[in-house]
């Protein structure tokens, strides 16, 4: 039943299950409903992110496995090409590429992305393929719901394929049917995923805030590196012998000169999300250690460094060559 009028949108999708069996149109009807409720949930939720009115009408086919047609009226088109609707339409027509589809992995440049900004681009027009796709595969409903059309379709043994296209005002009439094989409906649910960056600064300051003196303590070091607070451990087997043998004093406001490697471990659920970010510094190769007013450590290979230099220079220092 169409209850669209003149001034609607309408964009027919057209999902097809296709089945092992010529003439076959027959499938689990728990597996067939789930999953549509998982498309029709992620096709209201993308209206309600850019705030567009629509309606969602349904109907079936018996031409050629198990066909689902979806009718997403658009209500209220007032303004003819409008941005908002048509931004929409390209939002919709890579929701089918991307849900239909074998789905790029989710890389960590794109985590950290912000979507409210992204979002407002979108909805001023002002956006790239990419930018699209990431926010579909940022969306933690639309994730979700993706998860679980997979998971369930993978459970209903004639369906050997899903193809979806779509048709409507704004859609080009030679765009692809998307489609995936079941041989890759495991792999596009998302699991929970970790990664871990390291990163090292040579010969720079870490202001001591908290010192660890004692050799037994498993506490960690606090300090101020880039001014962020930060907890470290001391490598540095000479400094902290210094340090033990009382040699090294601190004060408010001393900075130490070493190379520091902060390693970040981030963890994200299946949605997509952070759930945990840790950070473990260690601190070696200390050359310097000063309270602003006093130099109290200084790295003994580097005295011996420049005795040596100091004895090359002597070479060229021969009456022969006065």
């Amino acid at each position: 039943m169409d209850n669209s009028d003149s001034e609607d949108i309408v964009l027919t999708i057209d999902l097809h299950y296709v089945l092992d069996k010529e003439g076959l149109h027959d499938m689990d009807a728990e597996v067939h409903n789930k999953c549509g409720a998982c498309v029709i949930d992620v096709l209201n939720h993308l209206s309600d992110v850019l705030d567009e009115d629509c309606q969602l009408d349904f109907s079936a086919t018996q031409e050629g496995g198990v066909r689902d047609i979806y009718k997403l009226i658009i209500k209220g088109l007032n303004n003819e090409g409008s941005i908002a609707h048509d931004i929409f339409i390209g939002l919709v027509s890579a929701f089918i590429s991307h849900f239909i589809g074998v789905a790029p992995s989710l890389d960590d440049s794109q985590k950290q992305l912000n979507r409210v900004e992204v979002l407002e681009k979108l909805k001023q027009g002002d956006y790239s393929d990419d930018e699209v796709s990431y926010v579909l595969n940022g969306d933690p409903k639309y994730v979700s719901n993706r998860n679980e059309f997979y998971r369930n379709l993978d459970k209903e043994p004639h369906v050997t394929k899903v193809e979806c296209s779509a048709a409507g005002r704004g859609i080009p009439a030679d765009r692809p049917t998307s489609e995936i094989s079941k041989q890759f409906f495991k792999e596009q649910i998302v699991k929970e995923d970790k990664q871990r960056t390291t990163e090292t600064f040579y010969n720079t300051s870490v202001m001591v805030q908290i010192p660890i003196l004692t050799k037994d303590s498993n506490a960690k070091w606090r300090g101020l590196f880039n001014n962020q607070e930060i907890q470290f451990t001391i490598n540095d087997k000479d400094f902290r012998n210094e340090i033990f043998s009382q040699k090294v004093h601190f004060v408010a406001g001393t900075s130490i000169k070493c190379d520091l490697t902060i390693e970040t471990t981030v963890q994200y659920n299946k949605e997509g999300k952070i759930t945990k970010n840790t950070k473990v510094a260690r601190v070696d190769n200390v050359t310097s250690c000063y309270d602003g007013e006093v130099l109290s450590f200084k790295k003994k290979r580097f005295k011996k460094k420049k005795k040596n230099d100091k004895q090359q220079l002597s070479l060229f220092n021969d009456d022969d060559f006065k």
